[in-house]
């Protein structure tokens, strides 16, 4: 994925299932650069998912759906986004 900025929304899978699911768009083109459907794992997991991600690629904004499982997302997010940020510059400061 390089170094571009992108943008990854999240959205309830079909419709007709609890599925989880992703799309990663590139902002320059607006070309589909990654998606997933995530059907067996909880919250918790695909926020840790989204909180590596976001690490990786750090020009990503996410746009979360405003129903129940992305306001629970979104409450995960809010925890542990800023956890990783204290980590990693107290780890850069004691190097």
């Amino acid at each position: 994925m390089g170094s571009g900025q992108f943008a990854g929304g999240r959205y309830a899978g079909s419709g007709r299932s609890d599925d989880i699911a992703m799309v990663v768009v590139d902002l320059a083109d607006m070309k589909v650069v990654c998606a997933g459907n995530f059907n067996e794992t909880s919250m918790l997991t695909f926020s840790n998912f989204l909180v590596w991600f976001m690490n990786r690629y750090r020009n990503t904004a996410l746009i979360i759906e405003r129903k129940s499982t992305g306001t629970a997302i979104l409450g995960n997010l809010m925890h542990f986004l800023p956890v990783q940020a204290i980590v990693r510059s107290s780890a850069s400061s004691t190097g």
